[in-house]
């Protein structure tokens, strides 16, 4: 399968992608009643019949986290990141 608006481009899954993560972040100061209102939009257009059947199209499954299942998500993203800088070897000069 490709993008029709890119044919050349392969998609996701067959560009070797599990995942494809896409995030909103806003600033930390912000009041939790804004973030819970910028999430409940956020799911209502992830779970419309329209982003689902696009998103199918190109093999991707659309879901959305609040930020506690985001935060757990970067400190395991930085957990597993951190150990395989540190098995390479690599420094930063």
């Amino acid at each position: 399968m490709t993008v029709p608006s890119n044919a050349p481009a392969p998609s996701g899954p067959l560009a070797g992608l599990r995942v494809l993560d896409i995030s909103t972040v806003v600033a930390a100061a912000t009041l939790k009643v804004r973030i819970d209102r910028l999430g409940a939009a956020i799911n209502k257009i992830v779970q419309s019949p329209d982003i689902v059947e696009k998103f199918g199209n190109l093999g991707a499954i659309p879901r959305s986290e609040g930020p506690m299942e985001f935060g757990a998500f970067l400190a395991n993203e930085d957990a597993r990141w951190s150990a395989v800088v540190k098995a390479s070897g690599v420094r930063i000069e």
